[in-house]
């Protein structure tokens, strides 16, 4: 491909049967030059340096992209094309002929195929090396929130040490570090459950456990349990005994 120059496609058709051929012209300059002196940066680093020091006009020319001015010549990959496809579309123009045998068509095709191989690709590095080096590094930003939010609840526990439980507390109300007589209150409130629990096991298979006192074996009417009183005494029990927990929880006792 010549580095600098026009090519024009000649011989083509009309729409209308027996119309004058027509031609289109395109220019063939190199849009930049990609080796020996002159090149463009082709490397990451040299092109984000060049776009740096560069200014945006200066930047996108030295890739031919810039846009022409009024009344100016052809220069950008985007102006010579659309300047030979305006030639190449208008309504005189058959758009269905084969021209590939017209006059031009060699060095047309070859302009356009060192576009996509060797100027395209150079453009595409280009423009990802500068969006990557635009983009905004998030980890520092991310670590420095994650200690921030961390600092913000270390915070909070010591303030209100009431309403934040740390990795060894729980929800159950005792006091912290536990003491040897809470051992044994909490000790017996489990064997009690426990034996809760059998016990109201034992109901619902069928086997009953009667406890009988002979000196209070004839109590007065007025002292009699009703049926299934055993139900609602252990009911009440575990009751209050929720019911004492929640309390101390809240701080009412």
């Amino acid at each position: 491909m010549a580095s600098t120059g026009t090519v024009t496609l000649g011989n083509l058709a009309g729409i209308a049967s027996g119309a004058a051929t027509t031609t289109a012209t395109l220019t063939t300059t190199d849009p930049f030059s990609t080796s020996g002196g002159g090149a463009v940066p082709t490397t990451c680093p040299t092109i984000v340096s060049k776009g740096v020091t560069d200014v945006q006009t200066s930047f996108l020319r030295s890739y031919g992209l810039d846009d022409k001015p009024s009344g100016g010549v052809d220069v950008s990959i985007k102006d010579k094309l659309l300047t030979f496809q305006a030639q190449l579309a208008p309504a005189t123009v058959d758009q269905l002929q084969d021209i590939t045998s017209k006059p031009g068509y060699s060095a047309v095709n070859t302009f356009i195929t060192g576009l996509q191989t060797t100027y395209l690709p150079v453009i595409r590095l280009a423009e990802t090396c500068l969006r990557e080096a635009t983009q905004i590094d998030r980890l520092a930003y991310n670590q420095a929130k994650a200690k921030a939010e961390e600092s913000n609840l270390r915070l909070k526990s010591i303030l209100t040490p009431e309403q934040h439980l740390s990795y060894y507390d729980g929800w159950f109300p005792l006091i912290r570090p536990m003491s040897e007589s809470a051992l044994f209150g909490v000790f017996g409130a489990a064997l009690f459950m426990l034996l809760l629990s059998i016990l109201v096991f034992l109901r619902m298979t069928g086997v009953q456990i009667q406890l009988q006192i002979p000196e209070i074996m004839n109590m007065p009417d007025w002292l009699t349990l009703p049926p299934y009183a055993s139900y609602y005494i252990y009911g009440g029990i575990a009751a209050g005994l929720i019911g004492t927990g929640v309390a101390y929880k809240f701080g009412y006792i």
